[in-house]
Parts: structure tokens; C-alpha cells; sequence
């Protein structure tokens, strides 16, 4: 005999949906500072929600651009320059499937002075900086920037 889940066994399921739903990466989107600026009274409050955001990280699986396939994942720099380590891969070039193959690349913001780091397969390779920072910015917007 199948019965309704009781009000405690309701909540229980509900928090283990949220949880798997969290590791699915499937949970509600990042609270994200550019969509009211104007909001905010004192801009130093702003600046300071931006570089809160510092290790944010996003990731597009799979891409499809123009015919290209593109996987990435980009972190957001906050207010600070990138690490003078970023985390190596294989190079420029190289054969991928995924992102994780590849190495990591530092990106200026366009006129922040902000940056953020990302590593990208595009159509099968390892990019180079250029193409997979330029690719962050087209899929994530200026989100990585702060904007």
C-alpha cells in the first residue's frame, strides 16, 4: 500500500532534491551583483560585493557556437590580478575533449582592470589565450568582469 509522504518525510525529500540539485549544479543561479547597480546608495558597497565574488566559478559543458563546439570553465578574479600560478594543462593546440585537459589562461576584463581565468576546448583543442577568453566573455557575458 503506497501512502503520502508525511509533512517531515515531504521536507526530508525536499532537502534531498535541493542537495542533489546543488552537486547537479542544477540549484538557482549565483546572486549576481550587475543587475542593479543603480541600487545600490553607495557605490564602495558595490566595488566591495564585486570582489566578494573572487573564486566564483563558471562552466558550460558543452557549447554550441556557429557549428563549434566549445567546454570551458571560467573563475571569476574579483578585484584582485590572477595568481602568478595558474593551474597547467595540456598546451595550446592539443588534442581535448574537455576543458580539464587543457591549461589555464589569464583575461583582462575589457575596461576594468579587472580579470578572470579560464580553460577552454574549442573544436577538439586546447585554446590559446586569446580564443578562450574571448569565448568566456561570449557564453558568460560580463558577469566574469563585474559588470
Amino acid at each position: 500500500m503506497l501512502r503520502a509522504p508525511t509533512p517531515s518525510a515531504a521536507s526530508g525529500l525536499q532537502g534531498a532534491g535541493l542537495l542533489l540539485g546543488l552537486l547537479l549544479g542544477l540549484g538557482p543561479p549565483a546572486c549576481r551583483c550587475s543587475d542593479s547597480p543603480e541600487d545600490s546608495a553607495d557605490e564602495g558597497l558595490l566595488d566591495e560585493s564585486l570582489c566578494a565574488q573572487k573564486g566564483t566559478v563558471y562552466i558550460a559543458d558543452e557549447v554550441r557556437t556557429k557549428g563549434t563546439l566549445s567546454k570551458l570553465r571560467a573563475v571569476h578574479g574579483g578585484c584582485e590580478p590572477c595568481p602568478k600560478t595558474l593551474p597547467r594543462g595540456a598546451p595550446t593546440g592539443a588534442r581535448c575533449q574537455a576543458y580539464q585537459a587543457c591549461s589555464t589562461h589569464c583575461c583582462s576584463c575589457p575596461a576594468s582592470g579587472r580579470s578572470f581565468s579560464v580553460a577552454a576546448c574549442i573544436a577538439g583543442s586546447c585554446a590559446d589565450t586569446t580564443s578562450a577568453c574571448d569565448a568566456a566573455l561570449r557564453q558568460f557575458g560580463t558577469e566574469l568582469c563585474g559588470k
